[in-house]
């Protein structure tokens, strides 16, 4: 068997950051990233050179936007309006690993109930149930995908964010409402 090669046919050093792993004729075999990215950039000035247009410029976007904030604004207001599935599925996958399917299914193994009291009514701005992840592991809005939880309604949502997801806090707050509940009439 012959050995691995270090470098790439243009010279670049196959290290472990500048290689991918492509499947060609049912066979594994490493690539260069260095060499795909040069080729995609390539392609992409022939494609453009070929459209006849000019190259794309950022700058010029930058000018545009800012001479029509309110216009870009509303556009992208009504994209969202238009294609709330699309959006919802980027910011799931952003802010909890997860994608609008997996979010799916999840809602369908708790029988479209909070998975805390059981409800079928989310509540909240947006009325749909919110994604509920362990805080010790993923600090913050954002997580790992690993530690999430399950889906909760807005009220429990809210009951589990300002105990802090103290069980302690939690339990004194059950023993509370017990010792305190008015007599029945």
């Amino acid at each position: 068997m012959p050995a691995s090669r270090t470098h790439c046919k243009r010279g670049h050093e196959l290290t472990e950051d500048n290689v991918y792993y492509a499947i060609e004729n049912g066979r594994r075999r490493r690539r260069c990233k260095q060499c795909e990215l040069n080729r995609r950039q390539t392609d992409r000035a022939k494609a453009v050179k070929k459209a006849g247009r000019p190259p794309y410029d950022p700058s010029k976007y930058q000018k545009w936007y800012a001479a029509n904030a309110e216009v870009a604004k509303q556009r992208q207001r009504d994209a969202r309006k238009n294609n709330p599935d699309q959006f919802r599925g980027y910011e799931y996958k952003k802010r909890f690993g997860i994608t609008l399917e997996e979010y799916n299914k999840m809602l369908a193994d708790q029988n479209n109930r909070c998975k805390a009291c059981k409800t079928d009514e989310p509540g909240g701005k947006y009325n749909r149930f919110m994604v509920d992840h362990d805080h010790s592991c993923c600090p913050g809005r954002k997580c790992c995908g690993k530690c999430i939880r399950g889906l909760l309604c807005h009220s429990c949502n809210l009951t589990l964010g300002n105990a802090l997801d103290n069980p302690k806090r939690l339990a004194n707050l059950a023993k509370y409402i017990r010792d305190f509940r008015a007599p029945s009439q």
